[in-house]
């Protein structure tokens, strides 16, 4: 039975708890809040079925060394102001739907929890768009996508590159009609720091949040970082953090100082191994001006890798609705860090502070500490 020995063992894909026979695996919160495989051994049949499909030492299942790079955005002006950068997500989501197929991303609930979701029509697509920097419940998906499969419906299945490759561990076989696409990731952070900061505007408000955007456009995309954040109140009200660094979570978040501990140490960076999970990897276009000034898009830029002769004849279907070029590829990714390496991880005494002040401490004292945009430059300097 799966039983990691160490927490940054463990990528939280789930792959385990929907791959069971038995049904006898849960995932579970730990203090952090991040989930962990839990087992009832008293029903376990040690089949192992949970430990070959952990994706941990997942090889490599596509078929070119190196990726072709393009950078643009999708032609829909609409759909592209309403991604995080160049719309690529609904250049291909759009595609599949059409073809009756469907569509696995993240979608923020009701009580703004990230969790993986299944769509099957245009309208839904919405729900999915927008980055949203907190480790996303995968659920049943995996089982989802492969019934979709087995019923020969076209599958995109979106999410960080460890839950691509937990589904194809997962999947234990190709699929035609399957086509998976990874965000490049930072790394994923805490859902128990967003409950709680949540939970802080709202008491500190005195009204309640209903939607939180992690990246706006109301400002011209810039091709060197972050923008800021909205947030939504029930009472209409708006809260604009911008520039970002004005936001608690997300300086806490680009300190890497409470992600998930596999991503200190992630074996899913692509180009790092020239290993490629994924058909399709997207990111935002960082340091595009360098590149070439024509892609500098103020509505937003993308960056497309093709990993996969698979992923090649998917672009192929959706080239109309894409304004670019290909670019060489060690020159688009110079400067997407994250794509080469792991996050730096915070000192041991460092991290157990935060969470120990995080779940015994008032929040504003938490936030005043570790959150602070003086806090996040510091952590930046180290890092270089």
């Amino acid at each position: 039975m799966i039983k990691p020995e160490n927490e940054k063992d463990c990528c939280g894909c789930g792959a385990c708890a929907q791959a069971c026979p038995r049904q006898c695996i849960q995932m579970k919160r730990n203090e952090e809040g991040f989930l962990y495989p839990q087992v009832d051994e008293g029903r376990c049949i040690s089949c192992g079925r949970c430990e070959a499909v952990c994706p941990m030492s997942l090889k490599s299942r596509t078929d070119t060394s190196e990726p072709k790079a393009y950078g643009g955005w999708i032609t829909d002006e609409p759909v592209c102001k309403k991604s995080s950068s160049g719309g690529a997500f609904p250049l291909f989501a759009n595609y599949i739907l059409e073809k009756g197929g469907t569509v696995y991303g993240v979608a923020m609930s009701d009580t703004l929890q990230a969790e993986h979701r299944r769509i099957s029509s245009e309208k839904e697509l919405e729900l999915l768009q927008g980055s949203k920097y907190i480790q996303s419940n995968i659920g049943d998906t995996y089982r989802q996508a492969e019934d979709d499969l087995k019923k020969s419906k076209h599958v995109l299945f979106t999410g960080t590159p460890c839950q691509i490759a937990g589904l194809l561990s997962y999947l234990g076989k190709s699929y035609d009609k399957l086509y998976t696409m990874e965000s490049i990731c930072h790394g994923v952070p805490s859902p128990l720091v967003f409950e709680k900061y949540i939970s802080y505007l709202n008491d500190s408000r005195k009204d309640t949040v209903t939607n939180f955007k992690f990246r706006h456009k109301e400002t011209p995309w810039k091709p060197l970082g972050q923008t800021g954040t909205i947030v939504t109140y029930a009472s209409g009200k708006e809260e604009r953090f911008f520039p970002v660094h004005k936001d608690p979570f997300m300086n806490g978040f680009l300190a890497d100082l409470y992600l998930r501990k596999s991503c200190y140490e992630c074996p899913f960076k692509p180009a790092y191994k020239k290993e490629y999970h994924a058909d399709i990897t997207i990111a935002d276009f960082w340091g595009v001006d360098h590149v070439d000034q024509e892609l500098n898009n103020p509505g937003g830029t993308s960056l497309i890798l093709l990993n996969s002769s698979h992923g090649e004849e998917l672009f192929a279907q959706v080239r109309d609705g894409f304004e670019g070029k290909e670019v060489e590829f060690e020159k688009a990714v110079k400067q997407n860090r994250s794509l080469y390496h792991s996050a730096k991880a915070p000192s041991e005494k460092e991290r157990t502070g935060f969470f120990d002040s995080l779940n015994h401490k008032p929040f504003e004292q938490t936030k005043r500490r570790y959150m602070s945009g003086l806090y996040w430059a510091v952590h930046k300097v180290r890092s270089l």
